[in-house]
């Protein structure tokens, strides 16, 4: 599975580029000093030197935040998102090479060269081992398959856009795919719903079938004790004769996935109110593989429902018992859903996937051609407008255009804070020939 968000990815293919280009220009900046101080980096006195070491140390920290955006892409285990970061180091690190081989002092391409053959080197090596990893390789592994879903899906969004001409031209509004799509799909929404309870006692949820969600709360288990989770569930009367199911499981959490999880099930009759408590021990063995940290390992308790009929879930308590103390602390959630959130396993429903057509279809032929008309801006602004040289274009347009090929499998401007961080970095090509031109006059 895809660990993380899509936005995550949009923000470290644009953060790569960003630090690579702090540490190059922390060299720089120290180069330019020495030039008109008139040293060459050998014959410069005590306080140049001390100049030469702080630039190190500041070029030392971007560099290591490089690696671990890097690590970050990895462990996000996002397919177009290794794939691009491992682009964005290739081309970034080329770029500096060039840089350097045009400097007239050896020691600086000596050193630049160095810095940049380890940088990627690290790349290249921290992908050949992730590939060796058996989640990763099967994620490559299902790409194709992957594709036609998404291929499917984004032809699913335009027929909806395209069935109506005001949708096609001014699009169906912000925040309105979910539904569409759900509705189109023959989904009842929405998927989750609270409700008040006569009894005040801290509501009820009623969760829709056909959704392949789960309601779930995370909580650390003094020493990994056993616990019981109760609560009363209720089918709703529909026409339909089946009798729903609900499963509890207790996982163990590793960011959003779970895992090593211990489940059981029980049949909700369709008549009434029904009590339900399951007693799980911990996935986590309470004696064995102890380490620093496994104590405060997290993990949750997880509700899913199965079959075409609602359920009205309420009162829900847990309890746990102290192994060592052999104490029971009852009542923990006070009787209440407070603090419950839900997990959809099909994300598909809830986005476009792909830049273009989450524009096409919350804004129209009108917000498209917009978008289009920024992105040809930019082109122009990179290529031949901005005062842009060297190191300083080649880590924007790599920014930019990481972002874009992400954007391509992903949603990313549905977020406005990193949809700001995006302008952001565009910002930068239509003010740099303006500072460009004043900086010229003022020398």
């Amino acid at each position: 599975m895809h660990i993380g968000d899509q936005h995550l990815d949009g923000f470290l293919v644009l953060a790569l580029p960003m630090a690579w280009y702090g540490g190059l220009m922390q060299r720089r900046e120290t180069y330019r000093k020495q030039r008109l101080l008139g040293g060459d980096g050998h014959d410069l006195e005590t306080t140049d030197r001390r100049d030469e070491r702080l630039g190190w140390t500041r070029f030392i920290w971007p560099m290591l935040l490089s690696v671990l955006i890097l690590h970050a892409g990895l462990s996000s285990m996002s397919r177009a998102t290794i794939v691009v970061l491992l682009a964005q180091s290739i081309a970034l690190a080329s770029s500096g090479a060039m840089v350097a081989v045009g400097t007239k002092s050896r020691v600086r391409v000596k050193r630049a060269l160095m810095i940049i053959g380890i940088g990627l080197g690290l790349a290249i090596g921290g992908a050949s081992l992730a590939m060796h990893s058996e989640a990763i390789s099967a994620r490559f592994e299902t790409s194709q398959s992957d594709l036609l879903v998404r291929w499917r899906h984004w032809q699913t969004c335009v027929a909806l856009t395209r069935d109506r001409k005001s949708s096609l031209i001014i699009g169906n509004g912000l925040g309105t795919l979910p539904t569409l799509v759900a509705t189109a799909g023959g989904r009842p929404t929405p998927p989750v719903r609270w409700q008040q309870d006569d009894r005040g006692s801290g509501g009820t949820i009623i969760m829709q079938p056909g959704w392949p969600l789960y309601l779930e709360r995370w909580m650390i288990f003094p020493n990994r004790s056993p616990a019981a989770l109760s609560l009363d569930a209720k089918a709703v009367p529909t026409t339909s004769g089946s009798r729903p199911s609900i499963t509890i499981s207790r996982c163990t959490k590793s960011l959003l996935q779970s895992y090593d999880c211990n489940s059981d099930s029980r049949v909700i009759p369709s008549s009434s109110s029904t009590a339900v408590m399951v007693a799980l021990a911990s996935p986590q063995d309470a004696d064995a593989g102890r380490t620093l940290f496994s104590a405060w390992r997290p993990e949750s308790f997880a509700i899913s429902t199965h079959g075409d009929v609602p359920l009205e879930l309420g009162a829900v308590r847990m309890n746990f018992a102290d192994l060592e103390r052999q104490s029971l602390i009852s009542d923990y959630f006070s009787n209440s859903v407070d603090g419950w959130t839900f997990t959809c396993d099909d994300h598909r429903v809830w986005r476009a996937h792909n830049i273009w057509v989450h524009l096409l279809f919350e804004q129209g032929l009108f917000g498209l051609l917009a978008a289009v008309g920024l992105q040809l801006g930019w082109s122009y602004r990179l290529v031949w407008g901005s005062g842009l040289q060297g190191i300083d274009r080649s880590a924007i347009a790599t920014a930019l255009i990481g972002f874009a090929a992400v954007g391509c499998f992903g949603t990313l401007i549905d977020t406005p804070w990193l949809t700001a961080i995006a302008l952001s970095v565009v910002a930068i090509l239509f003010v740099s020939g303006k500072t460009t031109e004043r900086t010229t006059k003022c020398v």
